[in-house]
């Protein structure tokens, strides 16, 4: 039986998110080689009930935190905590029979042992009389809003601050549900009408995606995108057409020097690399060298010719003495916009955790501003929605660098900035149907 398979995975997933604070793709892959899973169908089952659990952590936790008294819970291993989580899950949020209640407690039985079990056998039983309007119905309108919707408080708080109580239901609620698939079709491969029938004849219904060219909306595949001859041999890259955006808004051409800064795993670089028909040179930089080989790997299978990868910090130094016309960087952030795609994330990123990619994020721009030549591009994208890591940060960099000033974006799509920036453009997932996102492009005066 594939759950008897699939729940030591989940539990050891979740044990290791819990004391490393690892994301779910990380902590997965740890368990798989700690437990030498292999079968496809158990891996996909212990995917899901991670991604489940981990999604409703808060709302999950209240429940064992209302049913189990503190001294209890301080004892609990993170294997029984994180069974309970999944149970609490597996009987109240994918509501599952009696039946499959004992089935899952016998199965984890077997696998923790039934000693530890008795600190919790009486809130098995408990858990499945909570009734989960009744739970929510005193709560105050923010805490009841948060638990409804699987968010931080905090972050709903600062939502409505933020874009109002109305369109912030809506981003939570896309916050919940699985992601658009965007594939961008490599004319370093070939012509695209020819791109489109070979995938499409593998089993793909894709669907053009209007203001983005060569982005594809991934409307129904018969197997995993990876697993295609296409994808393989570099016909396509899968992409989120917000990424897409940052590379279209730069508008490289053919000959142009063009810096890609925290370039890996390589999206960027190989769309770059596309619009410029391989002419010109791209400097792609990076910190990690983990991600330099992903990046390497990326550039062969998409053909990309006119791109070299530097290793360095992008806070320090960077070792380049040249004047780009284009400078594009996507530093690293919270991620706030991708919250769909990482749900671990909501429960990492607090109001310390901003403050700190800001100040990494502004010495970043800071140094990739001084390889801009005069009358050259500077691009600044995130995936982030937060105040701290857009608006507020382009506003400083601005006064201290009267030399640069914001530009119109094309394709100008998506919704203004804040704080009257309404030249910079942000995309939402309850609006534009992509992960959230804002980018300011800046032209160099002088």
């Amino acid at each position: 039986m594939s759950l008897s398979e699939a729940l030591p995975l989940a539990i050891e997933s979740l044990s290791w998110m819990e004391s490393e604070g690892l994301n779910e793709k990380t902590a997965i892959t740890k368990a798989v080689n700690q437990l030498g899973v292999k079968k496809p169908e158990v891996l996909k089952l212990a995917y899901m009930i991670v991604f489940e659990t981990i999604k409703r952590k808060n709302f999950i936790d209240e429940i064992i935190f209302t049913e189990l008294p503190k001294e209890v819970l301080s004892t609990l291993s993170f294997g029984i905590k994180n069974f309970l989580r999944i149970y609490v899950y597996w009987m109240k949020f994918k509501k599952s029979s009696i039946k499959e209640a004992f089935s899952l407690i016998k199965c984890c039985r077997n696998i923790l042992g039934w000693r530890n079990f008795e600190k919790i056998e009486l809130l098995l039983g408990r858990v499945l009389s909570v009734n989960l309007t009744e739970f929510l119905r005193n709560k105050l309108e923010e805490e009841k809003i948060a638990l409804k919707f699987f968010h931080p408080k905090w972050f709903v708080n600062y939502c409505i601050k933020l874009l109002g109580k109305p369109q912030t239901l809506k981003l939570l609620k896309a916050n919940l549900e699985f992601k658009k698939v965007y594939l961008r079709l490599n004319t370093l491969k070939g012509d695209e009408e020819e791109l489109k029938k070979q995938i499409e004849n593998e089993g793909v219904k894709l669907e053009k995606v209007k203001f983005f060219p060569y982005v594809y909306l991934l409307k129904e595949t018969k197997k995993p995108l990876v697993n295609l001859k296409s994808y393989i041999n570099g016909l396509f890259y899968i992409q989120d057409k917000s990424s897409c955006f940052s590379v279209l808004a730069a508008n490289p051409k053919p000959g142009d020097i063009v810096i890609d800064a925290c370039a890996a795993p390589g999206g960027k670089t190989s769309f770059l690399a596309q619009l410029m028909n391989n002419r010109g040179s791209i400097y792609s930089l990076e910190y990690s060298k983990k991600r330099v080989k992903v990046w390497l790997t990326e550039m062969n299978r998409m053909n990309v010719k006119n791109a070299i990868m530097i290793l360095c910090d992008l806070t320090k130094f960077i070792p380049l003495k040249i004047e780009a016309d284009i400078v594009l960087l996507d530093p690293p952030c919270t991620g706030t916009g991708t919250l769909m795609k990482t749900p671990s994330m909501k429960w990492r990123v607090t109001h310390s955790l901003i403050k700190k990619f800001q100040e990494i994020q502004f010495k970043m721009l800071k140094n990739c501003s001084k390889l801009v030549r005069v009358d050259g591009t500077l691009i600044y994208s995130t995936c982030s929605i937060t105040l701290e890591e857009n608006e507020a940060l382009i506003e400083k960099f601005l006064k201290l660098n009267p030399n640069f000033k914001l530009v119109s974006i094309n394709p100008f799509v998506g919704s203004p900035g804040f704080r009257g920036q309404n030249l910079c453009r942000r995309l939402y997932p309850h609006i534009h149907e992509s992960e959230g996102f804002f980018i300011a492009k800046m032209k160099r005066e002088f």
